[in-house]
């Protein structure tokens, strides 16, 4: 694929036309996050694509008034479908990244080259994360974009990584096609590495605080005096502070 000489935009197809009234669009939302609340699927913060060498920050994304998914404003970021399902929850997780620039290849640049079984992982907000495998690619006429498919909020656990690909049209600025791997997830709700690193630590801090305690109480306890102790020392100083300072007439 050259480099093109005008700005693509990312454009993905609106979501599904059952979605679009006012009305049908909060049903869909409330039995989404019914599904999601028992699932109980942190939002994710990270993916990661060994094959293609991507690891990258993600980052929210809306629908926009037109229906079409926002996209990135940078051509090396990553995001996510945020109203959609979260990856390794019921349905599918929508990611989207540019594929090229006018200076040369962006992010998603070398996506439809991933291969079955290729795996991509996505690190979740209470570090957790989640393994899915690709199964297949496809790409669609932006035109005639399958919507319900790749913007489904039940079914399967997946995960949908979409960008531009077919013919760029000069006249509008846009790939005519989108490019969609259609990935499953194979495993998950297993803590990564950095998430077991910060519990150890945060374990390890407790129990520090614990220990801490424990002997400032033992220290206490070994600096208070003895009931009978204390109470001779105050029978003293009563009887100390009963004696004239000053010396008396001298007796012979």
């Amino acid at each position: 694929m050259g480099i093109v000489r005008r700005t693509p935009v990312l454009r993905p197809a609106a979501v599904p036309r059952s979605v679009r009234s006012a009305a049908q669009l909060q049903r869909v939302r409330q039995q989404r996050d019914i599904a999601q609340a028992r699932k109980a699927v942190a939002p994710p913060v990270r993916i990661a694509v060994p094959t293609l060498d991507i690891r990258r920050r993600l980052i929210g994304l809306r629908v926009q008034p037109d229906r079409s998914l926002e996209v990135p404003e940078s051509y090396e970021d990553v995001g996510w479908w945020r109203d959609g399902p979260a990856p390794g929850a019921e349905g599918a997780a929508v990611i989207v990244g540019h594929v090229d620039s006018t200076s040369g290849p962006a992010v998603f640049y070398e996506l439809s080259s991933l291969e079955r079984g290729a795996p991509v992982r996505v690190r979740r907000a209470d570090g957790t994360s989640v393994t899915f495998r690709v199964d297949r690619i496809e790409s669609f006429p932006k035109n005639d974009f399958p919507s319900r498919r790749v913007y489904r909020t039940t079914g399967r656990p997946a995960l949908h990584l979409v960008t531009c690909g077919g013919n760029f049209d000069y006249e509008t600025g846009h790939y005519r096609d989108n490019v969609v791997v259609f990935a499953y997830a194979t495993g998950q709700g297993k803590r990564d590495q950095a998430g077991r690193d910060r519990a150890g630590r945060d374990d390890r801090d407790k129990a520090g605080r614990d220990k801490a305690g424990r002997d400032n109480r033992d220290q206490a306890g070994r600096d208070r005096p003895d009931p009978r102790e204390q109470r001779e020392r105050q029978r003293a100083h009563r009887q100390a502070a009963a004696t004239p300072d000053q010396p008396g007439p001298t007796r012979r």
